[in-house]
């Protein structure tokens, strides 16, 4: 009897070649019956996907057998199953090479290094380590996500630029809305992952030089990526941070909140 499974990840390297790590991925993903969507670029991976938990196992090590790869941290859900056994969760396979991960409309100016790295990607922290940052400083949190999906669930008081798609991040950082920011400790997150990443640098970078005149210095200081992020955030390091257990949602919601009592299972 199949167990669905919904399998959602990401990973920064340089990629020489993009094309040929599509067809590698579309291979295996077909070869195990796996549906979902999966995007390479020049500077990695970014998926979800969907299948028999067996199937999936199977999918993590092929693409961990990858050198680039094998240092990625896959987050699982729950999925649902057709009567055949297949995914209900994704109607077919998308593998895609695209200018970016995830779309903020400026391809140039994401930076990963040879070890996988983003480039002035700030410091990643555990929620543990969030815990005890918000007991010593006044931090502000930085919502990644558009608006109808921050309006869900966010941290309490955090910063929920109004923007519609990822695109518009990049207007509403130029336009110096953030700027009292520079000089306090920032934590950005989002649901997976991968738009706190990317969006980081920006914040820490600012106006990018060529729409900035050359003695402006905009950008947010100690800015800090949520490492595991709201898909993974459990109980006892977040009581209380949480405004709703739905910021855990992407394409299926996450269903450990527990609203009544105001904190995470």
């Amino acid at each position: 009897m199949a167990t669905p499974k919904v399998l959602l990840f990401y990973g920064f390297a340089p990629l020489a070649d993009p094309e040929a790590i599509r067809l590698w991925q579309h291979t295996l993903c077909d070869s195990l019956g796996i549906r979902g969507r999966i995007i390479v670029s020049k500077d990695g991976i970014n998926a979800t996907l969907g299948g028999d938990v067996v199937a999936l196992k199977k999918y993590v090590r092929g693409t961990r057998a990858y050198a680039s790869f094998k240092d990625i941290d896959f987050k699982w859900s729950e999925g649902r199953a057709r009567e055949d056994g297949t995914t209900a969760d994704f109607p077919r396979l998308s593998v895609r090479v695209r200018d970016e991960l995830v779309t903020f409309g400026a391809p140039d100016e994401l930076q990963v290094d040879e070890q996988g790295g983003v480039v002035d990607g700030g410091t990643h922290l555990t929620p543990a380590e969030l815990h005890a940052l918000v007991e010593r400083k006044d931090v502000v949190f930085f919502d990644g996500r558009n608006q109808i999906e921050s309006a869900v669930g966010h941290f309490d008081g955090a910063v929920r630029p109004p923007v519609e798609t990822t695109r518009e991040f990049i207007a509403a950082l130029d336009s110096g809305a953030y700027d009292h920011l520079k000089d306090r400790p920032v934590v950005t997150y989002c649901t997976g992952g991968i738009r706190c990443e990317v969006l980081t640098p920006r914040l820490h970078r600012g106006v990018p030089a060529r729409r900035r005149h050359r003695d402006v210095r905009r950008g947010l200081r100690r800015r800090r990526p949520l490492e595991g992020l709201a898909v993974r955030l459990r109980r006892p390091h977040h009581d209380g941070l949480l405004r709703s257990h739905g910021v855990g949602r992407r394409l299926r919601p996450v269903r450990h909140g527990d609203q009544r009592r105001g904190r995470l299972r």
